[in-house]
């Protein structure tokens, strides 16, 4: 009997299919997980709020950004539009 997760390197054979789904090993075992409550530890609380923190400085230079340019150097808010979401999404680690 093999599993679906089973790796054959080489050779022939022939199967018959007796079960799918959670009916299989994969099966129970992915529903074993799915009933684990996350952890929460205080390291992942502390990168939830620095994320948080993180995102609205970006969104703040962002706008600084945006706002420079259509104040001071006239351009049209598409192009601007354009230049800051490529850089917005770089800033993320």
């Amino acid at each position: 009997m093999a599993f679906s997760g089973t790796i054959i390197s080489f050779g022939q054979c022939s199967g018959v299919v007796v079960a799918t789904g959670e009916s299989t090993e994969l099966g129970r075992g992915s529903a074993m997980l799915a009933g684990v409550e996350p952890l929460r530890t205080r390291l992942t609380q502390r990168m939830d709020k620095f994320s948080k923190w993180l995102t609205g400085a970006i969104l703040i230079l962002a706008a600084c950004t945006v706002g420079f340019g259509l104040a001071l150097r006239d351009y049209s808010f598409t192009e601007l539009f354009f230049c800051q979401r490529s850089p917005g999404c770089c800033r993320y680690p």
